[in-house]
């Protein structure tokens, strides 16, 4: 199911973001087995750490909205402050993100709504990195 979604060359890097950690878990695997080069953070604040050691190496950061410590909006925007151009995959359960946030969806790359199938995960990553080969 996963060998024909692996990327050509160098596996991208990609951030997933996400406090369930059993989602996380499976999240993980499943871009791991699809090939991608995977870095995890449980809140919002462990992410903005890790994505600040090497803000260039990130193809893609898969981000919760709702979590404790640092929520996905803020998150966001700090990272936006350290490169402009990041990709960001906004994930949640609660609908519509932008509501009471002020955070701008046109700034992300992608949102994916919560429960999300393996299928629908891996498209929606597909659909802003490209065809995966």
């Amino acid at each position: 199911m996963f060998d024909d979604l692996r990327p050509s060359g160098s596996a991208p890097r990609l951030l997933v973001v996400e406090d369930e950690e059993s989602l996380r878990e499976v999240t993980v695997e499943v871009l791991a087995r699809a090939g991608f080069d995977l870095v995890a953070a449980e809140d919002g604040a462990q992410a903005l750490e890790r994505f600040s050691e090497a803000p260039d190496s990130f193809a893609l950061v898969i981000l919760d909205f709702s979590m404790p410590v640092m929520d996905g909006a803020e998150c966001f925007r700090r990272m936006l402050a350290i490169r402009g151009d990041v990709k960001v995959l906004l994930t949640s359960g609660y609908g519509n993100p932008e509501i009471g946030t002020g955070l701008d969806a046109k700034l992300l790359a992608g949102y994916l709504q919560k429960p999300y199938r393996i299928g629908e995960l891996l498209k929606a990553v597909g659909n802003i990195l490209g065809p995966v080969a």
